[in-house]
């Protein structure tokens, strides 16, 4: 029939996305680290190509409704049980309400921000209704905290916690969990959007160099390096093969504020332990003085003069 015809290479072609899709992840996994949740892509194709199939059977179609509803049953159950205050060791249940409202209490109404932490973030907002900010560093993977606006968290005060132990945080003893860092800033930074290119390199021996790179501000307020409060910080990262592989501040900068909007060509100084052999990317980081760095750029292959 022409519904067959019209069928059939669709099929094929759904089959062709699926497993293309699992040998690009495959191949992936060899140059870089992967994680199990990008193969998600391919499970559209497999659907599509499993209705073709199942449209042509009635007696599977029955099966494939009662399997389904146990298993939507099953998950809306799981979901449910999960968000109850059972004595379990869900995932869920291991930073619970007590831990949150202990940060609530502990933040007296100012800005909440988890160091690399989507999950706590989330959380803190699930168990106190009140707004928090992942801040994700040059460790993490992007997340939606890197999408979403959170312009109004800038220059406010703010508690910062981390897992990372750092001179200037202190300890506090969770309330159904291990020790956790936090840090009380009086004017916090948003920096996400900050946007960096490295243009130049100059040898000055084999671990030193000049550098000049641009920065593009999109933020409505200026960003100024000589805060006495927290001053801006800027360093270089060296990566080969995708493993960041050295690091050095950037001193000397030609500037001290980037205005609101401004795209300024800035130049400095960074000395490394690693050889500057022409064989790297670079990445651009910043982090207020205190704080952990993000990066500001994508990484970029120059070789120094």
């Amino acid at each position: 029939s022409k519904l067959k015809n019209f069928k059939l290479p669709l099929a094929k072609h759904y089959g062709y996305i699926f497993i293309g899709g699992l040998l690009f992840f495959l191949f992936s996994s060899f140059r870089d680290k992967v994680e199990p949740h990008w193969i998600y892509f391919a499970v559209i194709p497999l659907i599509l190509f499993s209705f073709l199939i199942i449209s042509e059977e009635k007696i599977l179609q029955k099966k494939i409704t009662i399997g389904l509803s146990v298993i939507i049953f099953l998950i809306f159950g799981f979901r449910i049980i999960a968000m109850l205050p059972l004595d379990t060791s869900l995932e869920f249940h291991k930073e619970g309400k007590a831990f949150y409202s202990q940060l609530e209490e502990l933040s007296q109404d100012k800005n909440v921000v988890f160091v690399n932490s989507y999950q706590k973030a989330s959380k803190y907002q699930f168990y106190t209704k009140k707004n928090a900010y992942s801040s994700n560093n040059y460790f993490y993977r992007k997340n939606q905290y890197d999408l979403w606006d959170y312009t109004s968290f800038h220059n406010q005060s703010a508690l910062v916690f981390s897992e990372y132990s750092s001179p200037k945080f202190e300890v506090l003893n969770k309330a159904d969990s291990d020790e956790i860092n936090y840090l009380e800033v009086d004017h916090f930074p948003v920096l996400k959007d900050l946007n960096a290119s490295l243009v130049s390199l100059q040898k000055i021996t084999n671990n030193q160099a000049y550098l000049e790179f641009s920065i593009h501000n999109p933020y409505r307020y200026d960003l100024d390096f000589s805060d006495t409060d927290m001053p801006l910080v800027m360093s270089i990262s060296l990566y080969k093969n995708g493993e960041r592989v050295g690091d050095g501040i950037i001193k000397e900068l030609n500037t001290e504020t980037i205005k609101a909007g401004e795209i300024k060509i800035i130049k400095g100084r960074f000395a490394t332990s690693t050889v500057l052999d022409g064989s790297h990317e670079y990445g651009i980081n910043i982090k207020p003085e205190g704080l952990y760095f993000i990066r500001i750029s994508d990484l970029k292959k120059v070789t120094p003069n």
